[in-house]
């Protein structure tokens, strides 16, 4: 599953984007969005997914001052806000996120930049129960 969700995101050309905020254009206000969308102008205010996963592709020309929560992200520009995605977030070399990033999985290429917290989505499982290890000491 990671390996196909690694892929997808080495060829963005595969991701399924069924809207795109160009260049030049800035929008104000909370943006909702359904299926795939690409980001390459700038947005002030909230981007979230109305499919739990949906890909957005935060190009590298994009500024978003915001909360942002979707499935899949890509983080090839620029964001001021927390990011939020059950599944992958991946910082290209270009990237920044200036808030705390709750995650499945997180990806960051070399240069790719985050100022905040790290937050897995799923807790860690702790090695071993803390019950069974007095019952080892006296053993």
């Amino acid at each position: 599953m990671l390996s196909r969700l690694f892929r997808m995101f080495r060829k963005p050309k595969s991701i399924m984007i069924h809207s795109h905020i160009a260049e030049g254009t800035i929008v104000e206000g909370t943006v909702r969005f359904g299926a795939g969308l690409q980001i390459d102008g700038k947005i002030l205010g909230d981007l979230v997914a109305e499919i739990p996963d949906a890909p957005l592709v935060i190009g590298p020309t994009a500024e978003i001052r915001g909360a942002v929560k979707a499935g899949m992200i890509l983080c090839e520009g620029r964001v001021f806000g927390p990011v939020e995605s059950s599944s992958l977030v991946s910082v290209r070399s270009t990237g920044q996120i200036i808030g705390d990033v709750s995650y499945g999985t997180i990806h960051i290429e070399e240069g790719g930049r985050i100022l905040g917290n790290l937050l897995a989505a799923t807790p860690v499982a702790p090695d071993a129960p803390a019950e069974s290890e007095p019952a080892a000491q006296g053993a």
